[in-house]
C-alpha cells in the first residue's frame, strides 16, 4: 500500500498542501522521506486509521514518560511529562492545544511517571520514578503540584512505575520496576525492584520486598489469575517474570518467561476478546511478544511473528473503531500503529509517524471530536508531538 499526504487543510508553503502529494518544503512524497522540514503531514492508511501531526512545539527537556489525565478538573485531558530534567504539567485547552503550566516539577533524571488520586482528595496526584529518590507531587485539584520533600521513596535507579490497589486497603499503591544508575558501569548490579505502600495519605512506606535480580525496564499490573488480586509482569533485560500477589502487596515469583530480549514496556489488556487480561512485551530490536492468558496466569506465546521495531513505549486504544484494543508504538525510528484483529493477532498499518526518538506515548481524546489521539514523548532534546487522529 501506498500512504501518500492527502488533503490535510494546511496551506503554508512548508506545510503539505491540501490535495497535494508532495512537501513542498522538501518534497518528500511521504513521511518517510520527510526528514528534512519535519512538518504535519496527513497520512492515508487504508485500513481506517489515520493520524496527523499536530503542529506544535512542546518542550524540548529530553522526555523520557509521560501520564495523561484531567490535572485541572476542566473536563479535558492534560499532559504530566516526566524528564531528563524538570518534569512538566501541560495544560490542553480543550482542542488539543497545550501550554505549559509554568511549573518546574523537580531536578532529577526522571524516567516515568503514574497519576492516581494518592491523597483521597478527588483530583490527579503524580508519582515519579527516579534515577534516584522517587517523588510523589500532591496536585492541588488546578494542576498545581507540590512535593513532599520529607519522603525519600528509596534510592534506586527506577525505570517504571504502575499504581494500583495491591494491599487491598483500598487506596494506590506502587510497584517500581528498578534497573542499574542512569551513569553505571555496563556491569553494574541491578537494584530489586520494590512495592511502596500508601497510607491512603500519600505516604508511602517500603514493603520490605526485593522483587528480581534482573535490569527491569517497565511492569503491567493486573489480575493475572482470577483470585481478585493485583500481580506484576515485569519486563526486563533478559527474561520477562510474572510476579503473582499472595495477599497484602506481597508478591511471590510465578516464573520467567520464555524469552530473552531487551523489553522495554510492556501492557495487561484483553487482547483476544475472552474477558482475562493478557499481556503484550515491547521488544528494542525485534518483534514484540504477545502472550494470551487462559485467566490462571498461564500465559501462552502468540505463534505471530510480528516485525521488528526499536520501541520503547507502548500503550492501547480502540484505534480504529472496532470494539478491540490496537497498539500505538513509540519507537526509536517513526512510531507505529499495529492493528488487533479481535483475537490477539496484530498487523503494521504502515504509518510511518515522525521522525523523532519517540520514549513514550499517552493515548485519550484530546482534541474532543470523541476519538483516541496520541501524545508522544521525545528525546535527545527534541520536542514532544500530539498526533490527532482523523
Amino acid at each position: 500500500n501506498e500512504y501518500q499526504a492527502v488533503a490535510c487543510s494546511r496551506s503554508t508553503d512548508n506545510e503539505c498542501r491540501a490535495c497535494a502529494s508532495r512537501c513542498e518544503s522538501c518534497q518528500g512524497p511521504t513521511e518517510r522521506d520527510c526528514t528534512s522540514c519535519r512538518k504535519a503531514h496527513l497520512l492515508h492508511n487504508n485500513g481506517g486509521c489515520l493520524f496527523y501531526q499536530e503542529a506544535q512545539t512542546l518542550g524540548n527537556s529530553g522526555g523520557q514518560g509521560v501520564a495523561l489525565g484531567d490535572l485541572d478538573g476542566d473536563g479535558d485531558i492534560d499532559v504530566f511529562v516526566a524528564n531528563d530534567g524538570p518534569n512538566r504539567v501541560l495544560l490542553n485547552d480543550g482542542k488539543a492545544k497545550f501550554s505549559g503550566s509554568g511549573q518546574s516539577l523537580g531536578m532529577a533524571t526522571s524516567f516515568d511517571v503514574a497519576l492516581g488520586d494518592l491523597d483521597a482528595d478527588g483530583d490527579l496526584d503524580a508519582f515519579i520514578a527516579n534515577d534516584g529518590p522517587n517523588k510523589v507531587w500532591l496536585n492541588d485539584g488546578k494542576a498545581n503540584f507540590v512535593s513532599d520533600d520529607n519522603q525519600g521513596l528509596g534510592n534506586a535507579p527506577s525505570h517504571g512505575v504502575q499504581l494500583a490497589d495491591l494491599d487491598g486497603d483500598g487506596d494506590s499503591d506502587a510497584f517500581l520496576a528498578n534497573g542499574v544508575p542512569h551513569a553505571s558501569p555496563v556491569m553494574a548490579t541491578p537494584i530489586a525492584n520494590r512495592v511502596w505502600r500508601n497510607d491512603s495519605k500519600a505516604h508511602f512506606s517500603d514493603s520490605g520486598q526485593s522483587l528480581g535480580e534482573a535490569i527491569s525496564r517497565d511492569v503491567a499490573l493486573g489480575d493475572l489469575n482470577g483470585d481478585g488480586r493485583i500481580d506484576a509482569f515485569v519486563a526486563n533485560v533478559g527474561s520477562n517474570t510474572l510476579w503473582l500477589n499472595s495477599g497484602n502487596g506481597s508478591f511471590d515469583m510465578f516464573l520467567p518467561m520464555r524469552d530473552s530480549f531487551d523489553s522495554t514496556a510492556t501492557q495487561a489488556v484483553d487482547m483476544n476478546g475472552d474477558g482475562q487480561l493478557d499481556i503484550y512485551v515491547a521488544n528494542y530490536g525485534e518483534p514484540h511478544r504477545v502472550w494470551l492468558s487462559d485467566g490462571t496466569a498461564k500465559l501462552n506465546l502468540s505463534s505471530q511473528s510480528g516485525n521488528t521495531f526499536y520501541s520503547m513505549g507502548v500503550q492501547f486504544a480502540d484505534l480504529d473503531r472496532d470494539g478491540d484494543l490496537d497498539v500505538f508504538a513509540a519507537n526509536a525510528n517513526p512510531n507505529t500503529v499495529l492493528l488487533n484483529d479481535g483475537v490477539g493477532g496484530f498487523s503494521d498499518t504502515e504509518q510511518l509517524l515522525g521522525v523523532h526518538v519517540s520514549v513514550a506515548v499517552g493515548l485519550a481524546d484530546l482534541d474532543g471530536d470523541g476519538d483516541i489521539d496520541a501524545f508522544c514523548v521525545n528525546s535527545y532534546a527534541q520536542p514532544n508531538t500530539v498526533w490527532l487522529l482523523q
